[in-house]
C-alpha cells in the first residue's frame, strides 16, 4: 500500500473518513484538498473496509 499512498497521506485519509464517514467521497476529498485524488480515497476506504475499520 505504501508504494501507491504515502504513510501520511493514508492517515490523513482514514481520519477524513472516520470524521466524515466513508459513503461519499466528495466531502472528504473537499476536505483533503487538491493534494489528494480520488483514486487514492478509493484505495484507502477498499483497504478500511477490507479490515473492517469503517
Amino acid at each position: 500500500m505504501d508504494s501507491f499512498v504515502s504513510p501520511e497521506k493514508q492517515e490523513r485519509i482514514k481520519q477524513a473518513f472516520k470524521e466524515l464517514g466513508t459513503h461519499l467521497l466528495t466531502p472528504v476529498k473537499e476536505r483533503l484538498g487538491e493534494e489528494y485524488s480520488y483514486e487514492e480515497l478509493r484505495l484507502i476506504r477498499a483497504t478500511m473496509a477490507r479490515k473492517g475499520e469503517e
